[in-house]
């Protein structure tokens, strides 16, 4: 059974690139307050906080237009990223490329004054 796929474009109107032009501005706004938040209200009281889109509104009311599942989104996708980042304790831990190993070792072909020479390969 062969897979399909369709590529379609989507041409929004102004009134539609704008609303999705403010909820772009209000989700990256809300990405980065919620660190500064989390990490003042860590300062104080030495306990940590719970960021919520309804906390995030109250304290801005320009955000209340913005649509809730983008923040509730920004909330869970940054928690997922610094769950990884401290579960590991800052390092990063991104998995390491292996290639198998064929047996052969190709060189790429030397060039000197002009004459190349073939490339070599060879068994290890």
């Amino acid at each position: 059974m062969a897979d399909r796929a369709f590529a379609s474009r989507m041409y929004p109107d102004r009134k539609q690139a704008d609303l999705m032009n403010r909820t772009f501005g209000r989700t990256r706004s809300a990405w980065n307050r919620m660190p500064t938040e989390k990490r003042s209200r860590y300062l104080l009281a030495g306990d940590t906080l719970k960021n919520t889109p309804s906390h995030l509104k109250t304290a801005s009311p320009w955000l209340r237009e913005a649509d809730a599942m983008a923040l509730c989104n920004v909330r869970l996708d940054q928690e997922k990223a610094f769950a990884g980042l401290f579960r590991n304790h800052g390092r990063f831990s991104g998995s390491r490329i292996t290639r198998a190993s064929t047996g052969t070792s190709q060189a790429t072909p030397r060039v000197s004054s002009g004459q190349t020479s073939p490339s070599r390969t060879r068994d290890i």
